[in-house]
């Protein structure tokens, strides 16, 4: 353990290898977070694609026998159809936010490489990344709303008709 309080690479906080690895520590925790953000947008849009399914497989009968009309039906196939277009357009700006902050990741060793002289790239880069974080958000609260409207029809088509 001697040699590790000697090791000039960790008690020197100036050390250039420490400085990269400190600055890349940030992009790191930015692809974490994106992936956290693909896992929930992947899981709305299973959501989604698989209730469209069930509506498909129902027969006429079947439908009628739960109170729903042709038209009930058409209308809530097209709004699934509209809600995984959206979630898949938070998918792909999730997925090119984690990109961009790999490439954020490669680009400071770059400027580190460069002494500096290209600081203007990463942090484009995360303000790039951060605004494909913010489109996937924006898409999502789209998504979450349409989500919101069909459950409140649903449940206004299954009580309504009964009572």
């Amino acid at each position: 353990m001697k040699w590790l309080a000697e090791n000039e690479l960790l008690n020197n906080a100036s050390s250039p290898a420490l400085v990269i690895i400190s600055a890349m520590i940030t992009p790191a925790l930015l692809i974490l977070g994106s992936g956290s953000l693909v896992a929930t947008a992947l899981q709305r849009l299973a959501r989604a694609v698989d209730r469209a399914r069930v509506i498909l497989h129902l027969s006429e009968e079947e439908a009628r026998k739960l109170g729903w009309t042709q038209e009930e039906s058409k209308c809530w196939l097209e709004r699934y159809a509209t809600r995984s277009v959206i979630a898949e357009r938070a998918v792909t700006a999730f997925f090119l936010a984690v990109g961009i902050f790999v490439l954020d990741c490669l680009s400071i060793a770059v400027d580190r490489y460069f002494a500096d002289m290209l600081t203007w790239l990463p942090v484009s880069l995360t303000i790039i990344g951060m605004f494909m974080i913010l489109t996937g958000a924006y898409f999502m609260v789209l998504e979450s709303r349409l989500a919101t409207l069909q459950i409140r029809e649903e449940i206004q088509n299954l009580y309504g008709k009964k009572g």
